[in-house]
């Protein structure tokens, strides 16, 4: 991600540089516009946004919440976790940037420091007798990281308490299921989201990528297929439909995320050695067929993901090792 997105943010204690607003344009309207475009799945331009009102106002914290959290889903997780840090040290001990700065650290696998955030963002939230549900929210996404199921589902529980009947926070609790690698468990939200936001195209992708994770092609395609009809010219609809029809469906299910790096180079492989040949399509194809029922009885052994997961493992850090010792030969 481009490093002047963020430029103006790069000071210490100076105020951040006036902006020329057009008439109407404040930071509200900034953080309004953020939160439609967060809600619609469209995480660069709520980031955009999200940056836009802090050239207003610097100390608005849900700003710099946002930009984390949108940071986070767009896996991006080192800036992410760099601007939780910038946030905590130029507004200490407020509470729900410590717990941004939490979720953060869990995206970037820093469990134990991450639960400590966390800790420490609710303990703050007491003494002011604050009840925000992003704090609980981001809590149960560092236990889900920590593997820490039932824990994590009190936690969501507990956010969806504060704010009962709101199916904007449905879609948020999901949201981290999904990221947190149970598509079980969000296809089960998104199936009453998809019944509360009927008009959302997020909410009908999301459900496609649950029911993609759990070996649904035909369900995920026909969810996909009503999130494009909801917006048309949908740039994130083209993406999805090629990885749609030509998913990593076991290794997605064990990393938990068609993004995940071990994913992204098994895909490559296939893309760049499988494709090209005759053999390849054909074994491609087999696999397509074949996958989602494997996927269904992985799910219902999960010794045998661990054990998928950890043989992938080698596979991709061997095929990592392989192209960069080939790259380094040729230079």
């Amino acid at each position: 991600m481009s490093e002047d997105r963020f430029q103006w943010l790069e000071f210490e204690n100076q105020p951040a540089p006036a902006a020329a607003a057009p008439a109407g344009k404040d930071q509200h309207f900034y953080v309004a516009e953020a939160r439609k475009a967060y809600l619609e799945g469209d995480y660069e331009p709520a980031l955009r946004h999200y940056s836009e009102s802090l050239k207003h106002e610097k100390a608005m914290h849900e700003s710099w919440a946002g930009q984390v959290r949108c940071l986070v889903y767009m896996h991006e997780l080192h800036e992410a976790k760099t601007w939780a840090e910038k946030a905590c040290n130029l507004f200490p001990e407020t509470p729900l940037l410590e717990s941004c700065r939490a979720r953060a650290l869990a995206a970037c696998g820093l469990v134990g420091d991450a639960l400590s955030a966390s800790d420490k963002a609710l303990e703050h939230a007491e003494k002011a007798g604050l009840a925000d549900p992003h704090l609980w929210l981001e809590r149960g996404a560092c236990l889900l990281a920590n593997r820490q199921m039932p824990t994590a589902q009190h936690c969501f529980g507990k956010a969806l308490e504060l704010r009962p009947n709101d199916p904007d926070w449905l879609q948020r609790v999901l949201v981290e299921w999904l990221e947190g690698g149970q598509p079980a468990k969000a296809l089960e939200l998104a199936n009453q989201l998809v019944e509360q936001r009927p008009e959302r195209a997020y909410a009908w992708l999301l459900r496609a990528q649950c029911q993609r994770r759990l070996g649904q092609p035909k369900r995920a395609e026909e969810s996909l297929t009503r999130a494009e009809a909801l917006r048309v010219n949908w740039e994130a609809t083209s993406e999805e439909r090629r990885l749609m029809r030509r998913s990593c469906w076991i290794a997605t299910l064990v990393f938990g995320h068609e993004a995940a790096p071990a994913v992204l180079t098994l895909r490559a492989w296939r893309d760049d050695c499988w494709m090209g040949h005759p053999l390849g399509r054909a074994l491609a194809a087999g696999y397509d067929r074949s996958a989602p029922a494997v996927c269904q009885w992985l799910l219902a052994y999960p010794p045998l993901c661990g054990l998928a997961r950890w043989t992938l493992t080698r596979l991709a850090r061997r095929l990592r090792s392989r192209e960069e010792s080939h790259y380094g030969k040729k230079t």
